[in-house]
This record gives C-alpha cells, structure tokens and sequence, in this order.
C-alpha cells in the first residue's frame, strides 16, 4: 500500500500502551528528501515500533532506490540503498511521533560519495582518461620503509 508522505511516517504512541507493538509496512513517494542533483524514487518501509519505558523504540527495515549524476558524464546513475534494522530509540514529547526526518538522515548518510553509471563502465570514461592521474611507476611507494630496515 503507498501512503502519502503525511500519513506515513506517524506513529500514534496511545496505540502503544500496554506493551503492544505496532507494525510498519508501507511504501511512499519520497517527498521527504528534497535535494539538489539527488533524486530518490519509491522508498518501501518496514519494521516495528513499541515503547520501552518512556522510550518509543522504532525497528525498521528501509530500501530505497536513488540517483545521482555520474561522475564522468554527469547522467543520472541509478544506485540501490538498503538500511537493515535502522533503530530509532527517542522520548517523545507528545502523543504523536513523526520519523520522517529520522529515516531522511539514514537514507542520506549511505550516500556514495560519487556514482558511475553503467555499473562503473560510464561509457565517456574514454574521453576523459587523459585527465587522470597516473603514477610514475609500477612499484608502491612507501614513505617510511627505511624506518623499518633500521631495525633489524
């Protein structure tokens, strides 16, 4: 079932009284991330919330599927996010607890740094390969070796 961005990410804490659990399972349009060159398609929540004390506790399981310009050519590159087990443990200040934001802040923290597309074979590679660096020799380099023949 897809839920609209208001509905989906509430929970309604007198539901959780009595040491009952309440079931996550929806999937919704991404509205609640909203950022520049990043888009994010269906993102499909699941999991747990129940309260601990006065903690709400919220178990859940996040996949969403995102794109990011590549970094040769600049196209959108699709790329999968999967969070297992995201916990969300807070003392809520109400009788309504929203983790939208909580959920945002996970989804952008597994960013890639940068995407290729085509699964790291960004067809313009070719072009542009001139412009990489490329080392002086085939040996690695390692800065303090001398320091360790002393030793002996």
């Amino acid at each position: 079932m897809i839920l609209a961005m208001e509905d989906a990410f509430i929970i309604y804490l007198d539901r959780l009284s009595d040491e009952k659990e309440e079931s996550i399972d929806f999937k919704t349009a991404p509205q609640f991330v909203n950022e520049r060159e990043l888009t994010f398609g269906q993102v499909d929540v699941n999991g747990k919330a129940y309260m601990a004390g006065d903690h709400l506790i919220i178990d859940l399981n996040v996949k969403a599927s995102a794109s990011m310009p590549c970094k040769i050519c600049n196209e959108m590159s699709p790329f999968e996010i999967t969070l297992n087990h995201l916990l969300i443990t807070v003392e809520p200040k109400g009788a309504v607890y929203d983790f939208s934001e909580d959920v945002r802040e996970a989804l952008l923290l597994e960013l890639p740094q940068v995407t290729e597309c085509q699964g790291g074979e960004c067809p313009d590679r070719v072009g542009v390969e001139k412009y990489f660096a490329k080392s002086s020799s085939s040996e690695e380099h390692f800065p303090f070796s001398a320091l360790d023949e002393g030793d002996n």
